[in-house]
């Protein structure tokens, strides 16, 4: 895919589609070893090896988009891989200042670029991820069942490790036609 634009099959679907395209795209990555997938880390650029930070400040006030293709591994929690992928499909994410000089990106500002997912469905992926620990389980006011508070935890249990668990919470979101589900 070209950089800096909006991919058209995405454009088109519906967003139960687009939440599938997504986590379909977070696999790939996660395949193609592009993302390290790591607890407590939204987005942590790092990690890259084929760009050095002073290379990086022309992309200042840039689509992150146009940059994607050329960092070969960066570390992310759950949430951020759906960002990154959501990024690569529709384009909408500029680059601050401070984004490049961290060399990382804050969920606290990110966050809401997140269109696709419900904040219900991302406090649920957080949860069953983070184990109850990070953005969302903080700082939301969405108000989770105790049985969504502890199918979640239970999940989270299940997989021994980051990438196992990411990789079924993104399985599950196909199977259930864009929606993550816990029995």
């Amino acid at each position: 895919m070209k950089s800096n634009h909006v991919n058209k099959k995405f454009q088109i679907a519906s967003p139960a589609e687009k939440r599938i395209i997504i986590a379909k795209d977070v696999l790939k990555r996660l395949k193609l070893g592009r993302i390290l997938i790591t607890s407590g880390v939204f987005v942590n650029f790092n990690y890259f090896s084929s760009i050095e930070n002073i290379y990086l400040k022309k992309y200042i006030n840039k689509e992150l988009q146009t940059i994607l293709p050329k960092i070969k591994q960066c570390a992310v929690c759950a949430l951020g891989s759906l960002f990154l992928s959501q990024v690569k499909m529709a384009n909408n994410c500029k680059l601050s200042e401070n984004d490049i000089k961290c060399a990382k990106l804050s969920m606290c500002e990110k966050i809401k670029q997140i269109k696709y997912f419900s904040l219900k469905q991302l406090t649920l992926i957080e949860m069953a991820f983070e184990n109850g620990y990070g953005y969302f389980c903080h700082n939301n006011s969405i108000v989770l069942t105790d049985d969504e508070y502890f199918n979640a935890i239970e999940f989270y249990n299940i997989y021994p490790n980051d990438k196992d668990r990411l990789v079924a919470i993104l399985e599950n979101i196909i199977e259930n036609n864009g929606k993550f589900v816990l029995k």
